[in-house]
């Protein structure tokens, strides 16, 4: 009879034990559930998989998270986040809800290179979308970064987690 009771216990528990990671993010909209995994950057862009292979911030406060070595990127994702002249983003934290209003937030654009094609094509999203977007100390000419970005196309592309970013001296 008991080990009719363990391997009955067995079968409750093994369902629980397959479930997915609650820490591995998905698409949301809801900021509560918008916590970067301690881990590098990636996720789904345009129907793809996407991964952070490189991160820079160039003039002007313009974030860019790239996959893919070439000239044009494989994948990428580019914040404009409207910093003023000589702004430092050390420390810098950004939020955006999906209803915020657009023009009072970074504008983010997502490209892919389509299947086929040579250049990269996607979507600008001045808002609509929700992303935590945090950057750490200024070291050495980088910076870190958390990121959670969800965007608003029907793929339901994401990113979410950690960078090291290249700063423009």
């Amino acid at each position: 009879m008991t080990s009719v009771r363990w391997a009955l216990l067995g079968l409750v528990v093994a369902p629980v034990a397959l479930a997915a990671d609650p820490a591995e993010p998905t698409w949301t909209t809801d900021p509560a559930k918008m916590i970067a995994p301690d881990r590098p950057a990636a996720g789904k862009l345009l129907g793809g998989d996407f991964k952070v292979e490189s991160a820079k911030l160039n003039p002007g406060g313009v974030l860019e998270l790239r996959q893919g070595k070439d000239f044009f990127a494989d994948a990428s994702v580019m914040i404009f986040l409207f910093l003023k002249p000589g702004e430092n983003i050390e420390g810098k934290t950004f939020q955006v809800a999906v209803d915020d209003q657009p023009g009072k937030t970074p504008h983010v654009h997502a490209k892919r290179i389509p299947p086929g094609e040579k250049l990269p094509a996607g979507p600008a999203y001045p808002g609509g979308y929700a992303m935590k977007l945090e950057f750490g100390k200024v070291q050495d000419g980088k910076v870190t970064g958390k990121i959670y970005l969800c965007l608003p196309d029907d793929k339901k592309s994401y990113v979410a987690g950690t960078f090291t970013a290249e700063v423009p001296k």
